[in-house]
């Protein structure tokens, strides 16, 4: 059976077509005259557009559409075949001669679902309404193949499972279908941005469940990843939901950002297949801005930054926060070394508590020792001479650089350089800094703030320098005693200078390598290096940058350059200069004139020598020996013959600087006695040598700030010019005292090796040896601190041992508090009094054989020269007296060590 298809409105009954030959031209036309198509259940429309021409130069009548044919049907053996529905748009249509009429459109439109599948064929023709179709009548001849909808339509890709990783196996994909697995195709493809093909793959089909056609893709290892095409297709057309994207993910060791799989970089754990950029995990110890940001940066403290994948202050640790987790956060403080810790009530309190008792404390020695200022000096200074009681400040001046040396390098040098355990240990010494308001930071007091701490390191200083100035200009133009005050002056810029300097050079340090342009200051990553507050901070740091980085080391050496014929003269000058102290020493009132009187009677010489004897042994007069030896060595010094012992020359006028620069009234009739801070540590000849000092601290402390901050090259300058600066000092040995000079040498080893340590560790970083380094570096300087006490203490109290030392301490007390009357020949020995000689040779040495060489010869000088005394002499004191110096002053010009000691009286070579 057969249904007839449907016969949509206007369509009319089909007429057969008469035989006869047509009698006059066609009158209109209908094109396209035949037309053919596929259709795939279940379109519901296909349309086809005809256009009906009028070719006569009349109007014609009404046409109407006539099927001129009944619709036929090829197709399978199916016993009922169901018609598709097929209607044309109108039914007739009006021509006329105007050009708008000259044409009419009319649409077919079939619709499949339902249909049979099979070839369906349809013919039309045109002509008047109420009129059968003629030869002259045009026919129009339509053809439609429904295809069947088991054949691609009945066929679902579905997509389940894990996402497709590139370089490895996908089977994510399948196909629902009752046809035959061999027939579909399937593919997995990416484009590129040139229009090609960034990545395709075939995918390989076959069987699985029932129903189920499953797919098995080998995905290319190639860099694109994201977005990709899932296509399945059966003889060529797509089936149903055919094309599907997936992401397809990067695999272990890559991440993605923007669709390309890029390596994984170094402080990123890439250990998971999938990996995004903004859901990069990061190793412990790494720190980004953003989720976008592909810059990973080391923390400078690595514990700061937990590690995970979050960003900015998410991966930062308790306590820590902003840029690279080196901002404390509330309610915590640092500690140094980018280290915070919380600010707990206890520890206020503690800390609090602490400063007002040692405040108390400072208070109450400061009025005792005022007034008991007499008793005080005679306890701790007792019988030193003023060459022991400078040595001593300077073991104190040589440690006190140490440290404060150590303590800044914790803040220059990256903290990966440094161990744990030193750095700690510096921590504890950072009073040492005289920072206020890094101290008032660390007892959480103040909150982080470098601007706060620029001002206190810079601007305080010059406000107290400024009333020391003031206050020794008052006492100058009262003709009172200043040089003690600007001493004051001088020591306090001595001390505050290099931390000054660093903080200001630390200003122009910031970090840059962040996104976006951002950069933050080093120092405080709070702060951004940019802004109008910056910049006004900046320009404030330029000022004090000819304050102290450049003020400082200009005004020592413009003091040292005015006064430098009093400090090292020529041999002219040293004669002219010693003739000025004789003639002054006439005067009734100088101590000189007690001394030594080369106008007076054989008489005064007696007493003179007399008097000098019983000054050796009081201590009430602490420049005695100080005016016999320079008195001695000017009358050995105006009987050598200078042309014809150059060497002997130069050690002689050397002692006699020396010596003078003991006297006071040298010093204050040669205007220096306010410059004693700065030339009195060091031999004539190195007197410009505190200038030498500050440049070294100023490299050391303020310049290795800006030299490429947390860098290897930051550590390696720091260790050369360290080492370059100790190997100096062993060389120049500048110090009067061999004993400051091997301190001196010690502390500078100190220093090298901290750097050197810190360049190790940065070049091989291995945790398990940093601890051990760090106690080794701890014990290294404590012992140089051990060793300069020592060294102290032998100054204050001489060689005598420790059982003596205490007898002596003994003695001093009951005669200061229970027998003040007695004689001061009571309180101290006179060899208490002398300097003794650490550097002095062993018998057999090569300059042992030296100094008994000169000793000989100065006995064949006095015996030549006996007759010109009346008592058989030569000098005027007896021989204890001629200790002069305890360095050793030819390791330039090739003479022996020193002159005489207690084993070696007069002067050697």
């Amino acid at each position: 059976t057969v249904t007839p298809a449907p016969s949509g409105p206007p369509s009319a009954a089909p007429s057969s077509r008469p035989t006869s030959a047509p009698t006059e031209a066609p009158k209109l036309t209908a094109l396209p005259q035949t037309h053919a198509a596929v259709v795939t259940q279940p379109t519901v429309d296909e349309a086809f557009r005809l256009f009906v021409i009028n070719l006569s130069r009349k109007e014609l009548g009404q046409q109407c559409v006539v099927a001129a044919a009944a619709p036929t049907f090829r197709g399978g053996s199916n016993a009922t075949v169901v018609f598709p529905n097929a209607s044309w748009s109108a039914a007739s249509v009006d021509l006329g001669t105007a050009v708008e009429d000259l044409s009419a459109e009319l649409t077919f439109r079939f619709a499949s679902a339902g249909a049979t599948p099979g070839v369906y064929t349809y013919v039309y023709g045109f002509s008047e309404c109420g009129s059968p179709l003629n030869d002259a009548s045009p026919t129009v001849e339509l053809a439609y193949e429904v295809a069947a909808a088991t054949s691609r339509e009945a066929a679902t890709l579905r997509l389940d499972g894990a996402a497709p990783v590139l370089g490895h196996v996908w089977t994510g994909a399948s196909i629902e279908t009752a046809v035959d697995a061999a027939e579909f195709e399937v593919a997995l493809s990416v484009l590129g941005k040139d229009g090609g093909y960034a990545g395709y793959a075939t995918c390989d089909v076959e069987a699985g469940a029932p129903g189920i056609v499953d797919a098995r893709c080998d995905v290319p290892a190639v860099d694109a990843a994201g977005a990709w095409n899932v296509t399945a297709a059966l003889d060529g057309a797509l089936v149903d939901a055919g094309r599907q994207f997936v992401g397809v993910a990067c695999p272990t060791g890559r991440y993605e950002a923007r669709g390309v799989c890029r390596d994984c970089p170094g402080g990123a754990t890439c250990v998971a297949d999938g990996l995004e950029l903004a859901s990069l995990p990061l190793a412990p110890g790494r720190w980004r801005s953003g989720p976008s940001s592909t810059r990973l940066r080391r923390c400078p403290l690595a514990d700061a930054c937990a590690g995970g994948n979050g960003t900015g202050d998410a991966i930062c640790a308790e306590g820590y926060s902003g840029a690279l987790c080196a901002v404390c956060a509330p309610r915590h403080h640092p500690v140094g070394g980018y280290t915070c810790e919380a600010c707990t009530t206890a520890y206020v309190a503690r800390t609090i508590g602490g400063l007002v008792a040692l405040s108390v404390l400072v208070l109450a020695l400061a009025a005792y020792a005022y007034v008991k200022q007499d008793q005080l000096t005679k306890l701790f200074m007792g019988s030193m001479t003023s060459r022991r009681y400078t040595s001593l400040e300077n073991k104190g001046k040589i440690l006190f650089v140490m440290e404060q040396m150590a303590v800044g390098m914790a803040t220059q040098i990256p903290a990966v350089a440094l161990p744990t355990s030193y750095a700690a240990y510096l921590a504890n010494l950072e009073v040492l800094s005289l920072d206020m308001q890094s101290t008032a930071e660390r007892a959480c007091l103040t909150p982080p703030d470098f601007y706060m701490r620029l001002v206190c390191a810079t601007a305080l200083p010059i406000a107290a320098s400024l009333c020391l100035v003031v206050y020794a200009w008052q006492l100058r133009l009262r003709h009172d005693s200043w040089s003690h005050v600007y001493g004051w002056f001088l020591m306090l810029t001595y001390c505050v200078f290099p931390t000054a300097s660093q903080t200001i050079f630390q200003l122009f340090a910031c970090d840059y390598d962040f996104d976006r342009g951002d950069a933050f200051l080093r120092m405080d990553y709070n702060i951004r290096c940019s802004g109008p507050t910056y910049e006004a901070y900046r320009l404030y740091a330029v000022v004090m940058v000819f304050v102290y980085p450049v003020g400082v080391p200009l005004l020592y050496a413009l003091h040292l350059h005015r006064a430098r014929y009093a400090l090292d003269p020529s041999p002219f000058r040293a004669n002219r200069l010693m003739n000025g102290v004789v003639r002054r020493s006439r005067a009734p009132d100088q101590k000189i004139h007690r001394v030594f009187n080369p106008m007076g009677s054989d008489r005064d010489l007696a007493e003179t020598r007399a008097s000098a004897a019983a000054r050796d042994a009081n201590t009430d007069d602490a420049y005695g020996a100080a005016y016999a030896r320079l008195m001695e060595l000017w009358t050995r010094y105006g009987h050598l013959a200078t042309a014809k012992a150059p060497v002997e020359e130069a050690i002689l006028r050397r002692a006699l600087v020396e010596t003078v620069h003991d006297v006071p009234e040298f010093c204050a009739s040669e205007k220096v006695d306010h410059l004693q801070f700065l030339f009195r540590p060091y031999s004539p000849e190195c007197y410009y040598w505190e200038v030498c000092e500050c440049a070294r601290r100023l490299l050391l402390g303020a310049v290795l700030a800006v030299v490429r901050p947390n860098s290897s090259t930051q550590v390696a300058v720091g260790a050369l010019g360290a080492a370059l600066g100790s190997v100096a000092q062993a060389y120049a040995r500048p110090y009067r005292e061999d004993s400051d000079n091997d301190l001196a040498t010690a502390a500078n080893a100190v220093v090298s090796c901290t750097f050197f340590v810190a360049f190790l560790l940065w070049a091989d970083d291995r945790s398990e040896r940093r601890r051990g380094i760090g106690y080794g570096l701890a014990a290294l300087n404590f012992g140089v601190v051990i060793l300069g006490c020592a060294g102290m203490l032998r100054d204050r109290f001489g060689s005598l041992g420790f059982r003596k030392m205490v007898e002596r301490l003994r003695r001093k007390r009951d005669a200061l508090f229970a027998r003040r009357d007695a004689p001061a020949l009571e309180l101290v020995d006179v060899k208490a009094r002398r300097i003794s000689a650490p550097g002095r040779p062993v018998d057999g040495s090569a300059d042992a054989i030296a100094r008994r060489q000169m000793t000989e010869r100065r006995r064949q000088h006095l015996k030549r020269h006996k007759a010109r005394r009346p008592d058989g002499g030569y000098g005027n004191f007896p021989e204890a007296a001629g200790v002069v110096s305890t360095s050793n002053p030819l390791r330039r010009g090739g003479a022996a060590s020193g002159y005489g000691g207690d084993a070696a009286p007069g002067y050697g070579a």
